[in-house]
């Protein structure tokens, strides 16, 4: 048997934790390790998790300093040893049959391989509730997985961490963690850099995961969570060519984010830009190839134009600097003249101011220059 690896990251949910761990221990697929990494919590987090690791020997236990969630996570990833991973907060449950329906959904598939099913968003304190406004489809409507990663995030899609059973290749082979300077969206840029590498995808239409809903979670902190998604969606456009598809509708996205519905505004005919065809597309499931090697073309098309702007600029430029140059040695040259004219007249006016005759009409120069003043003043 194949061993799933669960990651569970722990700090103030000891309330919630039980029930997290048992939906563990029931599960039908028996080869399992849990990993309950004990993120510096103040409450019994330590407590519980050794008084279930004295029920079952398949759940480990694990403290560190408080370093937050992705933290927690990353030393998990590290310290698994399955053939899958399964992340789950400690609040959170998955349906006895989780493991065996998405393990058997993976058999045959490549180690860049996942499965994605579905999930019930419950009430805080009644996991059988729904609750009213926080759930969106965790499933993809093409097969251009990134952009829709891209544009549809938190508008019509979304993926808790334990909708997924991923084949731990993905992780260990890419060197993939969860990135610790965010303060939130670290699963999204998480999952960016697994889809990039265009993993096959395995979707169970099956609620196999219950996401318990807390008032005062996170998420209700709109702005450090607006501040977190920019800095993720910065993080990600620096690993993308500048001017790519994914480079722009970042840009886009990160524009939308930061300026809301003024951003329309900015926006003169967004939707008859090629970049803007293909949003419009994607979210109406209508981005089929065609459509996509139409941007391809659009891409290549514009990138050889920029190259040869570059070009162009490049010829521009040698060309004024050898004017410039052509110019300042002209320049030189004519100050050069103007400084030996300069010693020349000096030299004129020093023979001049030691000759003879210059000192026999100083009597006349003066007599001159009296006379001006006179008539000048009896004028």
């Amino acid at each position: 048997m194949s061993k799933v690896s669960v990651i569970i990251p722990c700090y103030n949910q000891a309330h919630f934790l039980p029930e997290t761990l048992n939906s563990i221990l029931n599960q039908k697929y028996s080869d399992w390790e849990c990993i309950i990494v004990n993120d510096g919590s103040p409450d019994n987090t330590e407590e519980i998790a050794l008084e279930w690791i004295s029920k079952d020997k398949r759940f480990k236990y694990l403290k560190k300093e408080n370093g937050g969630l992705s933290s927690a996570r990353n030393i998990g990833l590290r310290e698994a040893k399955g053939n899958f991973i399964q992340f789950l907060d400690s609040d959170d449950v998955i349906d006895s049959k989780k493991f065996e329906i998405q393990i058997k959904a993976l058999q045959g598939t490549s180690e860049n391989a996942l499965s994605i099913s579905d999930y019930f968003s419950s009430l805080e304190n009644d996991l059988l509730s729904p609750h009213p406004k926080r759930y969106m489809s965790p499933c993809f409507s093409t097969n251009f997985f990134l952009n829709e990663l891209i544009s549809n995030w938190e508008i019509k899609l979304s993926i808790p961490p334990h909708c997924f059973l991923f084949k731990s290749d993905l992780f260990k082979k890419n060197n993939i963690f969860f990135n610790e300077t965010l303060p939130n969206h670290e699963d999204w840029e998480c999952w960016m850099n697994i889809f990039a590498l265009k993993p096959e995808v395995k979707y169970i239409n099956l609620k196999l995961v219950t996401y318990r809903i807390q008032s005062g979670g996170m998420c209700s902190n709109k702005a450090l969570m607006k501040i977190g998604y920019l800095r993720a969606i910065e993080i990600q456009k620096s690993k993308f060519v500048r001017n790519s598809i994914e480079y722009l509708l970042l840009a886009n996205r990160y524009n939308k984010i930061l300026f809301g519905l003024k951003y329309n505004n900015l926006k003169i005919a967004y939707e008859d830009t090629p970049l803007g065809r293909m949003e419009y597309l994607i979210n109406r499931n209508e981005y089929t190839i065609e459509a996509k090697q139409q941007d391809e073309n659009i891409r290549t098309m514009f990138k050889n134009s920029l190259e040869q702007l570059t070009t162009d600029l490049q010829i521009d430029l040698l060309e004024d600097w050898q004017r410039n140059d052509l110019l300042l040695e002209q320049q030189e040259y004519q100050l050069e003249q103007q400084e030996h004219q300069i010693a020349s007249l000096k030299e004129e006016l020093k023979q001049l101011y030691t000759s003879k005759s210059w000192r026999i009409t100083k009597p006349l120069r003066f007599m001159l220059k009296l006379f001006k003043n006179i008539y000048k003043y009896a004028s």
